[in-house]
């Protein structure tokens, strides 16, 4: 947990101050003899106040992640969400980062997309925790139960109803009654739905796509729910929201839900192009093959190296098609090139190869294994994305000299992998042969280098490779956990 020096001169800071002084006298108060001036009813008094303070906390937490939230500070910390934010900064578990966040936006200040107030989602459960009527498991019980129902489509105004009734019933009961009661509304406000019709679904199941002449491409689906429940189960994980690095500091993921879902569909098929976990077509493994000129490639790359802005749009008029005749941009393609396998081909004025090379930008499967057992998944500090679904990332870039060898790889989720550079985040392999990341001077000062929680418990487990320590060196490669 990193610590910095509160502005007490704020109200905030001056109450945070006061409460940590608190505090303090008080567990020096227990610590030294001070409850056995108590008596049985006393000290059962005692746990009554604590827990009325604890449950009150709760309040101050949910205004603090949703002030934090609108503030960018997902953003500020390069990391995808509030609950990543927590899991980085307090060794939290998901679960307990991902309950905090969802009180936060349950019953914590909101805005509109132009910055207006909203009302607060459910302002009866916040009032009953500013007073520390409530404890945490209720909270969660009380918003799932709310959040079903309004997926169930009930009355907005029998779920304010609802709400005001639930929270009566956590002054008598606890998690498990509390739990009966909320499935008593359940079953009386879901409206029962029909048996649906399988060979029916079966029958009219289907998948269609095509171009359009901007480029785009559209289409339509009719899925089975057996395939239905795969595609939610493998989307919605990667469709969260979280902070867009283009919207600014400040300011909220301003995709809709179907961009996310989009944004998540290129995550899954960029993962299967990597690992090459896809059927063959024509003799040779599936492939995205991309023609393009090369003068226009290397005006591009001269472009964003050089910076000057009459070349970087010209370089952004160039384009390359794909073999299905898909037009893309220049960005997108060495977007797509970042990992790829590069055929360089020489044409003639008609078009027909007359040489063909190769060079490897991609790491080699035994390259990958080691990476996956080095890092574990993303190495970036405080991500938890399995290396499944990483990408390889060149220290010093490929383009620059880097060579495709361990002692110059990490793996990195497509989130940090786009964000990491632009937010002032660097990263080395140090003399461990352990990738470390330098955070930028507004996340800390003295920039120390920090490395991810889950790669110092690994080879605190197991000692290091002579293969990891050494880069390429010889030595057989340790098994993936």
């Amino acid at each position: 947990m990193t610590t910095t020096t509160l502005d007490a001169a704020t109200p905030v800071g001056a109450a945070v101050r006061e409460l940590r002084t608190s505090v303090a006298g008080l567990v020096a108060a227990v610590r030294q003899g001070g409850l056995d001036h108590h008596g049985p009813e006393g000290l059962v008094d005692l746990l009554d106040q604590v827990e009325t303070v604890r449950n009150q906390l709760l309040s101050v937490d949910a205004e603090l992640i949703a002030a934090c939230r609108d503030a960018g500070v997902p953003e500020r910390e390069c990391q995808r969400s509030m609950a990543k934010v927590l899991e980085r900064r307090f060794l939290l578990g998901p679960a307990e980062a991902g309950r905090r966040v969802r009180a936060a936006e349950a019953v914590g200040p909101r805005t509109s997309m132009t910055g207006l107030p909203l009302p607060r989602l459910r302002p009866v459960i916040g009032e009953a925790m500013t007073v520390g009527a409530i404890n945490g498991e209720q909270i969660v019980i009380m918003n799932q139960t709310l959040e079903q129902l309004e997926t169930a489509k009930v009355d907005p105004v029998e779920v304010e109803v609802i709400e005001a009734e639930l929270v009566e019933h956590c002054a008598t009961f606890g998690p498990k009654e509390l739990r009966n009661l909320a499935q008593r509304y359940l079953d009386a406000c879901d409206p029962d739905g029909t048996e649906p019709d399988e060979q029916l679904n079966q029958d009219r199941r289907f998948f269609r796509m095509r171009s359009t002449p901007s480029g785009a491409v559209i289409g339509e689906f009719r899925l089975t729910p057996e395939t239905a429940v795969k595609v939610r189960a493998v989307l919605e994980p990667l469709a969260h929201p979280r902070l867009d690095n283009a919207a600014g500091v400040g300011a909220v993921d301003l995709r809709n839900h179907g961009q996310r879902l989009h944004d998540a569909v290129d995550e899954v098929f960029a993962r299967m192009l990597r690992t090459g976990d896809v059927p063959e077509h024509g003799g040779l493994p599936a492939s995205v093959l991309v023609t393009v000129d090369l003068d226009t490639l290397l005006a591009h790359t001269e472009a964003a190296t050089a910076c000057p802005e009459p070349a970087a749009r010209r370089a952004r008029r160039g384009h390359g098609t794909a073999s299905d005749g898909t037009v893309l941009s220049i960005a997108e393609i060495l977007r797509l090139a970042d990992e790829a396998e590069i055929y360089p081909t020489v044409l003639n004025h008609h078009g027909i190869p007359i040489d063909l090379g190769h060079t490897r930008r991609l790491a080699s499967k035994n390259q990958t294994i080691a990476l996956y057992a080095r890092d574990g998944g993303c190495s970036f500090p405080g991500c938890d994305r399995a290396p499944e679904w990483c990408e390889r990332h060149h220290v010093i870039r490929w383009a620059d000299g880097g060579l495709t060898i361990l002692s110059n790889l990490t793996l990195l989720c497509a989130y940090h992998h786009r964000n990491f550079l632009n937010r002032g985040w660097e990263v080395r392999i140090n003399l461990d042969g352990l990738p470390e990341w330098i955070p930028p001077k507004y996340v800390d000062r003295d920039q120390k280098p920090l490395i991810n929680n889950r790669i110092l418990a690994r080879i605190r487990q197991h000692p290091l490779p002579a293969f990891v320590r050494q880069g390429d060196g010889p030595g057989p490669a340790s098994p993936v956990a």
